[in-house]
């Protein structure tokens, strides 16, 4: 299936203003295309796009998901706006947005790259290459496709330099006893192609650790909450290895098996069987210790990224030395 075909939001174009009709509000579409290169990019990469059956189901999911679809819309909101400070004379001045400062960082040139595409570009483009349908299923891999670039944007602003106060390095905040288990050391992990490397390995056994260690329980949420395993993967599957990449597979594995347990509610469709899940578990005294409000935000938070810089233009602004 074309990549190029994945389009997630109709525009509608009325007095050269874009607006996002469908998985975003008029209201944040107006924030986004306050800048003018933003409204060119959202018309030129999201109206001239055939839409593909798969897409337009997956804009229908969206919208029948009334609690995944209002948190992430909120943070989508949150993140292209931009914050007003005061300095010292008492005078007032603008602060980046999250999306502005992630497209200043991510449309950065990758090192080293024949093509020489932006660093979001690059991850998008080559962060499932070569993983095969044994190792991951097509949804999930066209679903990681798109989702990917809202995580390190997420985590370090695409910037590579950022160590945290735990020691995680880089565009993906890799803690020091993972990325040396996958090969690297703090300096390599520092450059996007090892990082797209890693999170191409990382993906793949996020996804077997979870079916090993929880797959009675994703079998029930299937069948019980699912009509299609390609549903499943899109609206669930995929949602879950991400929240596993921040909150560990462990913890999300106990919060598969303790949902996998309470009362099956019907109403619960699409990408809402995920946000139920999340936000239960996330709750104070929620049933895993280490699975708190950070971890149930975490998804909604890289998703809405996803949303904004899949509508943006990417390419290269500015080299990096």
């Amino acid at each position: 299936m074309r990549r190029e075909d994945y389009t997630r939001r109709n525009v509608l174009v009325e007095g050269g203003t874009a607006l996002i009709n469908t998985a975003l509000t008029a209201e944040i579409a107006l924030i986004l295309t306050t800048n003018a290169d933003n409204a060119a990019s959202v018309e030129r990469n999201l109206l001239s796009r055939e839409e593909s059956f798969v897409a337009k189901e997956r804009l229908k999911a969206i919208e029948r998901s009334p609690l995944f679809h209002e948190e992430y819309t909120k943070k989508a909101k949150r993140f292209s706006s931009r914050t007003t400070a005061t300095n010292e004379q008492g005078g007032t001045y603008q602060i980046a947005s999250p999306l502005e400062s992630a497209l200043s960082a991510g449309c950065q040139e990758t090192l080293d790259d024949r093509e020489r595409l932006s660093r979001i570009d690059y991850l998008r483009k080559h962060v499932m290459e070569g993983v095969t349908d044994e190792e991951l299923p097509d949804e999930i891999r066209e679903e990681l496709t798109f989702l990917i670039v809202g995580l390190p944007a997420q985590e370090s602003s695409y910037e590579n330099d950022v160590v945290s106060s735990a020691k995680a390095v880089g565009l993906a905040q890799i803690l020091p006893n993972i990325h040396k288990a996958y090969g690297f050391d703090e300096v390599e992990i520092k450059y996007l192609k090892n990082v797209t490397v890693f999170l191409r390995e990382f993906f793949k056994s996020l996804y077997s650790i979870l079916w090993s260690e929880a797959g009675d329980a994703l079998d029930f949420i299937r069948a019980n909450y699912f009509d299609t395993p390609e549903e499943f993967n899109r609206q669930f599957m995929t949602l879950v290895m991400i929240n596993a990449y921040q909150a560990g597979p462990g913890n999300v594995a106990q919060v598969l098996r303790w949902f996998s347990k309470q009362k099956v509610r019907p109403t619960f469709k699409h990408y809402d069987v995920y946000a139920a899940m999340a936000s239960a578990a996330g709750a104070k005294g929620g049933p895993v210790p280490d699975y708190g409000k950070h971890s149930a935000n975490y998804v909604k938070n890289v998703y809405a990224f996803a949303m904004l810089l899949n509508s943006c233009d990417t390419k290269v602004k500015k080299r990096s030395a």
